[in-house]
């Protein structure tokens, strides 16, 4: 069931249309119900109220896909808006009448839950190591650069620092205390298949990371082999049995 009515805090507000929304919206006439302005933009099967348990399942399918995990609830969407606009600069008393909040204190929140874009910098420069004072390349610092385990069948596969750094957790950043875990799960699998593509293959391991599953996927291509990347899924295997 749905409800058609003003917001909770009673009033209507005005929002800014992005053309992406905009060029969405444009599709809507071209069903073959309900095209009116006036008309509901969402709708069930029946031209009626979507059911909020669909919504919740598709939703749910749409997040499997993309292979987040965690999953967030629909209503996270909304605090996402809030904090990524305070994020990029978005003044916050716009914000706050984009939200319909009441006061200010409760727009405030979401400017304290992301940093800016340039607060990584100034931290990184603050405790930058000084090249001359910076320690030989020692064995820990090549270990740091490179975690290297031998596969089921001997073989060896390393993953690479740079591939961490600049691939896997910039996708992934939910596997950040995982590293030590990534490795673990090539040398001692609970199931590996095949990957999609030639030459690689997806080592699975059960309860371990931020999900039921951590999936690494590792190329054979060269030697000694590499981990190309990794992610956590709460879906099973497709030739899995327990």
């Amino acid at each position: 069931m749905g409800v058609t009515g003003t917001p909770k805090s009673g009033s209507g507000r005005t929002l800014p249309l992005s053309p992406e929304v905009a060029r969405g919206l444009a599709t809507v006439g071209l069903r073959e119900v309900l095209t009116h302005g006036t008309e509901l933009v969402f709708i069930s099967r029946t031209a009626g109220h979507v059911d909020l348990a669909a919504l919740r399942n598709r939703f749910n399918a749409a997040q499997d896909a993309a292979g987040i995990s965690p999953r967030r609830e629909l209503r996270q969407l909304r605090n996402t808006f809030g904090t990524v606009m305070a994020a990029a600069g978005a003044p916050l008393r716009t914000i706050q009448d984009w939200m319909g909040h009441e006061n200010m204190a409760t727009t405030e929140r979401y400017a304290s839950h992301m940093p800016r874009s340039k607060d990584a910098a100034l931290v990184s420069a603050a405790f930058a190591v000084v090249p001359e004072l910076a320690a030989p390349d020692s064995q820990a610092a090549r270990a740091r650069r490179r975690s290297a385990v031998l596969d089921p069948q001997g073989r060896e596969v390393v993953l690479l620092h740079r591939i961490w750094e600049s691939k896997i957790l910039p996708a992934r950043p939910e596997l950040a205390m995982f590293r030590d875990e990534v490795v673990a799960t090539v040398a001692a699998p609970d199931h590996v298949a095949a990957d999609p593509r030639d030459e690689r293959l997806r080592y699975y391991r059960r309860h371990v990371g931020p999900s039921r599953w951590l999936v690494v996927a590792v190329s054979y291509e060269q030697v000694p082999a590499r981990v190309i990347t990794a992610f956590a899924s709460r879906k099973d295997p497709p030739t899995w049995t327990p």
